[in-house]
């Protein structure tokens, strides 16, 4: 899970530096970032299902206990991947909810309540 999360993780900063035109590249970066990661997961689900019903119809039940020892641990992965998924979204989120609410919030947090 952890090597996951280092390796692959999603993450947007908010005090982006450089030139505009580089400000949108990592914005893109990000956004592909998020989308190829949800991607993944649903592949990644997909596969371990179909995997699954084709060796069902093929394996004996001594077999399929080995195969779904195997089948969990790439559900585990899709699981590691869904939390990165969802840090993802979350961060997304925040850049998109956060710059458009803080300075409502702060006109409102510097009017004189009596």
């Amino acid at each position: 899970s952890s090597g996951i999360n280092a390796e692959y993780g999603v993450s947007y900063s908010w005090g982006q530096q450089g030139t505009e035109e580089q400000i949108k590249e990592q914005r893109e970066a990000f956004l592909t970032a998020v989308n190829n990661t949800r991607t993944l997961t649903d592949n990644i689900l997909k596969l371990a299902k179909g995997f699954e019903v084709k060796c069902e119809k093929t394996f004996t039940e001594s077999l399929m206990k080995k195969i779904q020892s195997c089948l969990s641990g790439l559900r585990d992965v899709q699981s590691d991947f869904r939390e990165v998924l969802r840090k993802g979204e979350m961060n997304l989120c925040k850049m998109a909810v956060y710059s458009k609410m803080h300075p409502v919030i702060a006109e409102v947090a510097s009017i004189s309540h009596v």
